[in-house]
């Protein structure tokens, strides 16, 4: 959203499956799991001109496993707080206000 806030031609945000061109005031965002290497994400960056990609590529499990104490770290701060909330689904701009 914060994409399209800063770009006046796209209105209108496509998160499904698309197999077409999108319409000038689309903008499609998808995910698709693939290959057999779950330690790989890969961002593409895509128009008519070019493309922009964007790989991550973990080494090993420790950056997962820290950001998973980190996420439960900041949960239990939470709680101690009283500002967790029971039946709320938190996601990573929970766990890191105003990055996402």
């Amino acid at each position: 959203r914060r994409v399209m806030a800063g770009n006046k031609r796209k209105t209108e945000l496509v998160t499904d499956a698309f197999h077409g061109r999108p319409q000038p005031q689309q903008l499609h965002v998808s995910s698709t799991r693939c290959g057999t290497v779950p330690g790989t994400h890969t961002v593409f960056f895509d128009s008519a001109a070019d493309t922009i990609e964007l790989t991550h590529t973990a080494r090993s499990r420790q950056g997962f496993a820290n950001g998973a104490v980190h996420a439960l770290e900041n949960l239990r701060r939470m709680l101690s707080e009283g500002s967790l909330q029971p039946g709320r689904v938190y996601g990573m701009n929970d766990v890191f206000p105003g990055m996402f």
